[in-house]
């Protein structure tokens, strides 16, 4: 598993990954935006993160 914060990155450890014997399982983009939450009005943050998991298997 590889834990990305830029989908450069996360491609360039897949391209790595293969001359190691391991497979592509997934790539998913993790989102995380804080929210103000008041009650009777609810706002989002504008600035949010964002990364990427990439997920492997092994081979052999």
């Amino acid at each position: 598993m590889v834990y990305s914060p830029a989908l450069e990155q996360a491609s360039e450890a897949v391209q790595s990954a293969e001359n190691f014997e391991f497979k592509l399982e997934s790539v998913v983009e993790n989102i995380q935006r804080n929210w103000n939450v008041a009650p009777k009005k609810s706002l989002r943050d504008e600035v949010g993160h964002t990364a990427f998991v990439v997920f492997m298997r092994k081979l052999g």
